[in-house]
């Protein structure tokens, strides 16, 4: 006959921010510290690990179960990268396109003060095709040279001003590629989840195997789009 047994499952959430926020939302830098430990990377504090059960510490990497005890330092720290570091680059990317955007703003001001001079027609006509396009790199290179052919007063000072504004756009076009659907710096971008059954389960004598099966098992049913 079976028996229904209960298990503790306790979660962890982690976002996108980088330290932990005022509300005690955690980050990428605690994500870390807790893949590190869960790694066996760090051992803070004496016996904080049993080594005489190193042997059962097993884990699922890459659809595989494996010894975690297989596996060198280094290797351990390309899976904990694995993990973090697209999180952390979606961030900064966020961040950073943040602060292009708002420096994009301010030199297509400038150019536009120099539409509304009037000083060549050219050079507004120019500076118009620049500005009305939104959605594709610009040829820094071809536009430069159009510049050049014009006469212009303070025109070093023009072509700097149209440079950066090239650079800007740019790299706002980078920054805008695709990135996962629904990421948000401060929702949950990785779960950690703790497992065991309770001692007033009377559950012994588990194979490690058989433990992270169930566990793995679990997650391929019920959070198949999640790895």
């Amino acid at each position: 006959m079976t028996k229904v047994k209960n298990m503790i499952w306790k979660r962890l959430n982690f976002t996108g921010v980088k330290s932990k926020t005022k509300g005690n939302i955690l980050g990428t830098n605690q994500l870390t510290k807790s893949l590190e430990h869960s790694l066996r990377l760090v051992q803070k504090h004496g016996m904080e690990f049993n080594l005489d059960l190193k042997m059962n510490n097993l884990i699922v990497h890459n659809n595989k179960i494996i010894q975690l005890e297989n596996l060198s330092k280094v290797e351990r720290r390309d899976i904990l990268n694995s993990i973090v570091d697209p999180a952390v680059a979606i961030s900064e990317s966020k961040q950073q396109s943040t602060v292009n955007n708002s420096d994009l703003s301010k030199y297509s001001y400038k150019l536009k003060q120099l539409i509304q001079k009037n000083e060549s027609p050219e050079l507004s006509t120019l500076l118009e095709s620049i500005l009305t396009n939104k959605n594709e790199p610009i040829n820094k290179g071809e536009t430069l040279a159009q510049l050049e052919l014009l006469t212009l007063k303070r025109k070093e000072q023009k072509k700097s001003c149209l440079s950066t504004y090239i650079d800007l756009h740019n790299s706002k076009m980078e920054l805008s590629k695709p990135i996962p659907d629904n990421f948000h710096q401060k929702r949950t971008v990785v779960q950690e989840a703790f497992w065991k059954f309770p001692f007033n389960q009377n559950v012994d004598n588990i194979k490690p195997a058989d433990y992270i099966n169930t566990i793995n098992s679990f997650y391929k049913e019920h959070f198949p789009d999640y790895p």
